[in-house]
């Protein structure tokens, strides 16, 4: 593309949104794209590290180390907690916006209120990002409880949220939303951080979503905390949300003690973590991907952007999951035979037992599969081919999140 465009990326502050967007962003950068990333001030390290600007906001989405993960009913009223932080964020970041003016909007799913507005108000093309599983009628994450109450026109729920949603639509003069938009994320056009054979029912999504896998290239190595010296076949972490789980941590550090391997256990900056032993460090935080570089099994919460790593270093998985989306994250891993799923409240027997368990030559040979063919595609030139074409393309309603 010989134009140079000004592309906005507005994601949340999580890790784990971040860190998918930023070998998408580096590669607009280094394609000569003015590109903006719209994230908390916390965050504000992504736009550092990859030579983008950065446009700050203030958002009511603060991860917490809560030891308990949402229940069920979460996905219930989800779409109020987005509306509300919509409601937040589009005062702050419109104004500007207005003056960027860029040409594509990139989105981050959970900011799918969000970006509706400011795609409308703009003009300006999009692209929703997924960090992990793309949605569509075919698949996703909805189960029964929210077809039962937040998607059933009959329940009080889907009203209060046509209502708000409506309220929404007359506040920001745009068109209104339907609870099925929200809470499928439709879109027309997308970047999926997935790859293709990993999502579910890939083969029934529309040709306007690009399923690049893991970007490996642009990643922050953590400061301050130096990888330790000593080899590891053991690399446990259980992400940064919901990392107050000194039991699942004690019964960790005891299983590959038990199991006489060598461990690292990464805490996701939980205070008062487990007590390192002879055989097992136990950092705050570590640089993911040159651990999993050095590990012969990576113990997970099932994120998944740790298991895209996981698959790119071949490194078989033991999935303790927590939330409905890990659980189905680590379903798909057992599913493909790349490593085995644990119940939170492990004891250590269940830990030693199934790192043995994954550790052989037959999850191996599968993993060293995706290992080559993960590593072979570049994630961000996929990523900013669609966001080239998306400019390119006349069709711009059809590029906006609408019902």
């Amino acid at each position: 593309m010989s134009r140079r465009l000004r592309v906005a990326i507005l994601t949340i502050p999580s890790t784990g949104h971040v860190n998918p967007t930023l070998d998408l962003a580096a590669e607009l950068v280094r394609r000569g794209h003015d590109v903006t990333y719209v994230v908390p001030v916390d965050f504000g390290w992504a736009a550092r590290k990859t030579g983008a600007k950065h446009q700050a906001y203030r958002s009511t989405l603060a991860p917490r180390p809560a030891s308990e993960p949402p229940g069920p009913e979460y996905a219930c009223w989800l779409p109020f907690v987005l509306l509300a932080e919509a409601d937040h964020v589009i005062p702050q970041v419109l104004p500007c916006m207005e003056i960027l003016a860029p040409d594509v909007l990139v989105y981050d799913r959970t900011t799918y209120p969000t970006a509706h507005v400011l795609g409308a108000r703009l003009g300006c093309r999009a692209v929703q990002f997924f960090p992990s599983f793309a949605y569509n009628q075919v698949f996703s994450l909805v189960g029964d409880l929210e077809r039962a109450t937040i998607l059933n026109p009959a329940h009080e729920s889907n009203d209060a949220l046509r209502t708000a949603l409506a309220d929404g639509a007359q506040r920001w003069g745009v068109s209104e939303l339907t609870p099925d938009d929200v809470v499928l994320a439709r879109c027309e056009t997308a970047i999926v951080a997935v790859a293709r054979s990993f999502q579910p029912a890939a083969e029934t999504f529309p040709l306007g979503y690009v399923f690049t896998g893991p970007g490996l290239c642009t990643r922050t190595v953590v400061e301050g905390e130096p990888m330790p010296t000593t080899g590891h076949e053991v690399f446990a972490s259980l992400g940064t949300a919901f990392t107050n789980r000194l039991a699942d941590f004690g019964a960790i550090v005891e299983g590959i003690q038990r199991g006489g391997r060598a461990g690292l256990l990464a805490t996701g900056g939980m205070r008062g973590g487990p007590t390192p032993t002879d055989l097992v460090d136990v950092v705050a935080q570590v640089d993911q991907l040159a651990a999993l570089a050095a590990a012969r099994v990576f113990v997970t919460h099932a994120g998944m952007g740790g298991v895209q790593e996981s698959l790119a270093f071949g490194v078989p998985m033991v999935c303790i999951p927590q939330t409905s989306e890990q659980r189905a994250v680590a379903r798909r891993v057992v599913e493909l035979g790349l490593g085995e799923m644990l119940e939170p409240g492990v004891t250590a027997a269940d830990v030693s037992d199934a790192v043995d368990r994954v550790d052989r030559s037959e999850v191996r040979g599968r993993l060293g599969m995706w290992s080559r063919g993960l590593k072979g595609i570049d994630a961000g030139s996929q990523g900013a081919d669609q966001v080239e074409r998306v400019a390119d393309d006349s069709a711009t309603s059809e590029n906006l999140p609408q019902p």
